[in-house]
């Protein structure tokens, strides 16, 4: 690349920078101009936060221009980084927005102009419309991000859709790195890890919940990566690693991402690979041990083939520790991908895989609480530590053994990190493989081919009662293989776009647990202490979907969309008594057999078989307004179903009955808007949901072992409000907040446990989230302040047939984290100081209510980490 520099730069050419930028709504025009000049191909940016000179000759290199700077261009204005893949005229406007710069481009070269300055008197503005220089002279707009949540590019402020969209930088500059941390970047979204595996996440999004993480349950929010669909959120915790985005979509995604969306979807896009040699090495080091060390390469092969290289490995000592003194809720991780892009002219192809192993000692629990309307409180669990401690059962002996049960009861106090006496753990692998094909018919019609695989293995033994005492562990293990194909025609006809297509999937795996309680009780009474529960999985899923975008006018635009699918769901179920671990293959022998008779396949086998076929359509409709350029209002309905199932879990005739589909229907309106030359942004969304069907889970105990019923509320109806907010006080100072509120409440339910109608609902009322961020430009690049404090209200944690349900209650709390970071721009290097929790919050992040077996738990979340991460890049 040739670059065109005046040879002087004169040094009081700086102070010019304040009547540019109150110019620079006289240059927008004449950059609109000089945009149809530059090729309309997007390409992939990256270009951090820095001074504008800098800025610009990185710009020209990734777009392939040669550049011309006029001799006012200094070093001292800073603009704000671009990351993604855009027009080249799109990522240059971004660039420039707030500089009081305009550009031309001419034969290949791109030459900066600045707009009118005191010497070019402009026409006169009224004084009370006229921002000061020195504001002027601080302004930036906030950057405008290109997202796909309706499966096409467009910009994130113009859209009807309650979407989030987060860039890695920014996910960088939040200290989050993994699924559970993004809870904070959107109102109404919660991320907890499931009480069942360290492994697995629980994820909401207005009140929208999975009832489990078993193979036979889908998750009410979809999963996806590149495009690609994951039943589960499983194993995601390196799924942050070398991302483009991240895109939060709230509400029903019924149309275009309608595989069981009910609540909403988490669309990850990984950066894909480029024409550009580049790349970059980070390293992480902190508390506990933490060590995470992360390598990107990206390699041009040739003009058309790239290939992407990502290599990350993580390891700390545990948060908690066992009665032993093992660790807990510690990490072994690795984590590679690899992309391979071919592009030319008429077809883009880029194959993707990944694999990702991922040990840790299980997660924390804590006894929360015994039951005190029993004889003797504590039910079972105070009879099986009486046998224990080798005392007759006498009221005077339970009231011993309650005294010494209670003593692990959490009650806030002490070291809440300590739990359990079982060498538990939890291992993750996975592996997971994709191909996106995109085909350029014409100038209006495209086709897109989406192929994935993804293959998990989980591992997992926990001690759950979190005492030196045998009363409740719980191993299982999971095997599954899920196949998806996605083939979409995308186009424009005049005023109207379009996307149609078809789905399908199918999933094939198995999963048994074991859940052993009451050692010394079982033992004595000559039971059995396992009864393995668990069957073989497949799951086949159909669909087909359109949707289109029709322009009336300038201002208005109108959506349809409709998708029909159909889910197909097998269970051959098993369940034996015996004195061993999971047994693997299956057994299947009528000895121990647990199953009712009535449901076994044949007498001599110990399996029942059930297959359930669900279907039903899922739409859109919506309008939007532009009421000026960057104010937009939109109303829309959406309809949202999640297929029904069987139950993985069930021991008896009960339990293993199939339950339901859920459908909801969602009444939205939302207001997004863009203040003071965009520096400023506001984002509202109301929501009213008719939610029929709604699929809850409640652990049962029926003497010796516990057994799991999943069944439906007839009707429950949730109100909502969003609000997201952004400040560019100056161009050093950010201010931005998100908050959500959900109000949901069941209608009617009641199922074989009884009427649970008044029964609370298990997702925060408030969620909110509050970021500041202060940037200080230096010569050799940029210090950065950031803090970020994220919190919710009170929650029910396992709302369940809880009798006591303060034991499961997380009282309302909130977490501070904070980030400084020094980037030396020549060296694009940028070295961090972080903290995450920084006030020590104890928390719990899920619960667990076995009543019956005399005993409530919690999943203690992760205590104040720190640490320090230098990241350079070449």
């Amino acid at each position: 690349m040739r670059m065109l520099l005046p040879s002087k730069i004169a040094p009081a050419s700086r102070h010019l920078f304040a009547p540019f930028c109150a110019a620079l709504l006289l240059s927008v025009a004449g950059s609109a101009v000089a945009a149809e000049a530059l090729q309309p191909e997007p390409l992939d940016f990256d270009i951090p936060a820095q001074g504008l000179q800098a800025a610009l000759v990185k710009y020209a290199d990734q777009a392939g221009l040669q550049l011309a700077l006029p001799a006012q261009i200094g070093d001292g204005l800073k603009v704000s980084g671009i990351q993604g893949r855009y027009t080249r005229a799109d990522a240059l406007d971004r660039l420039l927005a707030g500089s009081g710069f305009g550009y031309q481009v001419t034969d290949n070269t791109l030459t900066l102009e600045p707009a009118r300055i005191a010497a070019e008197p402009a026409a006169p503005v009224p004084a009370e419309t006229q921002a000061p220089p020195a504001q002027a002279q601080e302004s930036g707009a906030i950057e405008e991000i290109t997202v796909t949540a309706r499966r096409v590019e467009e910009k994130l402020q113009q859209i009807p859709v309650a979407v989030t969209a987060v860039t890695e930088a920014a996910l960088s500059q939040m200290s989050i790195h993994e699924m559970r941390d993004l809870s904070a970047v959107a109102p109404n979204l919660n991320i907890k890890q499931s009480s069942n595996d360290g492994q697995s996440a629980l994820v909401s999004i207005r009140g929208q919940l999975p009832a489990g993480v078993l193979l036979t349950t889908d998750s009410a929010v979809g999963i996806y990566v590149d495009g690609i669909n994951n039943p589960r959120a499983n194993g995601f915790r390196s799924a942050l690693v070398d991302v483009a985005r991240v895109e939060v979509l709230r509400g029903p995604q019924g149309t275009l991402y309608g595989r069981n969306t009910t609540g909403g979807a988490i669309s990850v896009i990984t950066n894909a690979p480029t024409d550009k040699f580049e790349g970059s090495v980070s390293l992480t080091g902190g508390n506990y041990d933490s060590i995470n060390g992360v390598g990107i390469v990206n390699l041009p092969l040739s003009d058309e083939i790239a290939m992407r290289l990502v290599a990350q490995r993580a390891v700390h000592t545990g948060y908690g520790r066992d009665f032993d003194g093992k660790d807990l809720a510690d990490e072994d991780s690795t984590y590679l991908r690899g992309k391979l892009r071919f592009q030319n002219d008429a077809l883009s192809a880029v194959l993707s895989t990944d694999y990702q192993s991922d040990k840790t000692g299980g997660p924390i629990f804590r006894l929360s609480g015994l039951t005190q309307y029993t004889t003797p409180v504590g039910g079972p669990a105070t009879r099986e530590v009486t046998q224990e401690l080798g005392l007759a059962q006498t009221p005077e002996n339970w009231a011993i053994a309650a005294a010494q049960l209670q003593q692990y009861v959490y009650d806030g106090h002490g070291n809440a990190y300590r739990s359990g006496l079982q060498d538990s753990y939890s291992d993750f692998t996975g592996n997971s493989s994709g191909l996106d094909v995109n085909w350029t018919l014409s100038d209006t019609l495209s086709l897109r081919s989406l192929t994935g695989y993804r293959h998990t293995r989980r591992r997992n033994l926990q001690d759950i009662d979190s005492t030196p005492f045998s009363i409740l562990t719980v191993p299982y293990k999971v095997d599954d293989d899920f196949y998806s194909e996605e083939l979409q025609i995308l186009g424009n006809l005049g005023s109207v776009n379009f996307v149609g297509g078809l789905f399908g999937s199918y999933e094939d795996g198995y999963e048994t647990s074991a859940p052993g309680s009451l050692a010394a009780l079982t033992a004595a009474a000559g039971r059995s202490l396992y009864s393995t529960q668990g069957g073989f999985v497949k799951s086949s899923s159909y669909a087909a979907f359109g949707q289109a975008n029709w322009k009336a006018t300038d201002q208005l635009t109108l959506t349809l969309g409709l998708r029909y699918t159909t889910d197909i769901k097998e269970l051959t179920a098993v369940s034996h008594t015996n004195q061993d671990y999971i047994s693997d293959p299956l057994p299947s022998g009528a000895a121990g057999c647990s199953i009712p008779a009535s449901l076994l396949k044949s007498p001599e086998l110990c399996r029942a078989g059930f297959k359930d076929t669900f279907s039903d359509p899922s739409w859109l409709t919506s309008a939007d307004y532009k009421l000026t350029e960057d104010m937009l209002v939109y109303a829309k309905v959406a309809r949202g179903f999640r297929a029904g199932g069987e139950n993985l879990r069930g021991l008896n005739a009960i339990a293993l009955q199939p339950f339901g589909p859920e459908t909801i229907t969602e009444y939205e309106a939302g207001f997004k808007a863009d203040f003071l030359d965009k520096r400023a942004r506001f984002n509202l969304a109301l929501f009213h949901d008719d939610y029929s069907g709604v699929q809850r889970t409640v652990s049962l105990f029926n003497g010796s072992t516990t057994t799991t019923l999943v069944s439906n509320a007839a009707q429950a109806n949730i109100d909502g409000v969003e609000v997201e907010s952004i400040l560019r006080l100056t161009q050093r100072i950010t201010l931005s907040a998100n908050i959500g509120y959900t109000d949901a409440r069941y209608v009617k339910f009641v199922d074989a446990t009884g009427d649970r109608s008044d029964e609370d609902w298990p997702t925060p009322d408030w969620t909110y989230a509050l970021s500041a961020r202060y940037g200080v430009p230096l010569s050799t690049g940029e210090l950065a302040f950031q803090a970020d404090y994220q919190g919710q209200s009170k929650q029910n944690l396992y709302p369940a047939v809880a009798k006591q349900p303060e034991d499961v209650t997380q009282d309302a709390y909130g977490l501070l984290n904070a980030r400084i970071s020094y980037t030396h721009d020549a060296a694009d290097l940028e070295v961090s100081i972080f903290g995450r929790n920084l006030l020590d919050e104890v928390y719990a992040e899920s619960g667990l209510s076995t009543e019956g077996l005399g005993t409530n738990f919690l999943n203690i979340g992760e205590p104040r980490t720190y640490g320090v991460q230098l990241v350079k890049k070449f």
